[in-house]
């Protein structure tokens, strides 16, 4: 009885087993399957997500098996490569490489080439030695967190034809000195360079609207900072703990400046506010103990309708309007 009802079993498996492999469900990897050869010779191979994939020196590309009308960069195959990254192809069997999923190398420095529009999220994360990396004037997207983890990064200039920009690009790049973002983006969006402790220089294009809920948030050794007369809204604590940061000039776009946008910025000294109806929000300027002259482009009564507007009280400052100073004790 026992062994008629394991040679039931074993029918009732075999028979599931060869339903799956006809229907497609299972699949078993025949390594004799000819995928073919880009015309450069590189072999095709079928990766996991069911694309065709083609390594060329330490990088593999990959694309749609179907209707393929270009290629990505999928990754690197050994991170352990410190030589600089300068080799990645803008054509593959006649289709242009446009987008990098993922790049975690060792190398010290990349160079990204002009065919590519697009770098994902996340793309260079943890690239731990990265000090340095190009970026083409082709690029239009850059994906949020892209250089999370390049603990080496020194400089970032973000190309003039960046329209979108992630979340948090530079978030916690300790040894990042300098950054550049263009008027393209027309926001900088949050946390775009939050802790970022090391960085002394940042450059922002005319264009620049917005300037993102803590953007630069932490950047304790900020000094110095020009907004472009495009600039309309500063979100909340966007210069928050900027504790070397020594003054500050609003353009006359300015609308509005966020609530906690520059607390416990310790060692501001002087404000230029070219809007007389510039909107501020509660508390922007707490805990600013060394704020001596606030240059403001309005009259004495003008100021005070500022004052009461924003519900602004000074003290031991001098206002400096265009009929004369005003001198609070």
């Amino acid at each position: 009885m026992k062994k008629k009802f394991s040679f039931i079993v074993c029918a009732i498996l075999c028979a599931v087993f060869a339903s799956l492999c006809l229907s497609g469900c299972f699949f078993v990897k025949d390594e004799k399957i000819d995928y073919g050869t880009t015309v450069e010779g590189y072999k095709y191979t079928l990766d996991g997500n069911g694309d065709l994939s083609v390594d060329v020196g330490n990088i593999r590309y990959a694309r749609s098996r179907n209707d393929a009308k270009e290629f990505w960069v999928e990754g690197v195959l050994s991170i352990d490569v410190t030589a600089p990254l300068n080799y990645i192809l803008t054509e593959l069997d006649g289709l242009p490489v446009t987008y990098i999923k993922s790049l975690r190398t060792n190398a010290k420095s990349i160079t990204i080439p002009d065919s590519i529009t697009k770098i994902e999220a996340y793309t260079f994360s943890s690239n731990y030695y990265l000090e340095s990396i190009s970026l083409p004037d082709s690029l239009t997207v850059l994906g949020g967190g892209a250089f999370t983890r390049c603990d080496a990064l020194k400089n970032l200039t973000i190309p003039k034809n960046v329209t979108e920009l992630g979340n948090s690009i530079c978030n916690g790049l300790k040894a990042l000195q300098s950054v550049s973002l263009p008027g393209s983006v027309k926001t900088v969006p949050a946390g775009t360079c939050k802790d970022c402790v090391s960085l002394t220089s940042v450059t922002l294009g005319e264009g620049i609207e917005t300037i993102g809920e803590k953007a630069f948030c932490y950047c304790t050794h900020l000094e110095r900072i020009t907004l472009p007369d495009s600039l309309k809204t500063i979100e909340k604590e966007a210069f928050k703990y900027c504790f070397k940061l020594k003054s500050i000039t609003f353009p006359e776009n300015v609308q509005e400046v966020g609530e906690l946008a520059f607390n416990d910025c310790g060692a501001l000294e002087s404000i230029t506010i070219n809007n007389k109806n510039m909107k501020t929000g509660k508390n922007a300027f707490l805990k600013c103990p060394s704020i001596k002259t606030i240059i403001f482009n309005g009259t004495q009564a003008e100021w005070q309708a500022f004052e009461e507007a924003n519900n602004a009280t000074t003290q031991s400052v001098t206002i400096r309007c265009t009929d004369g100073d005003i001198i609070k004790d």
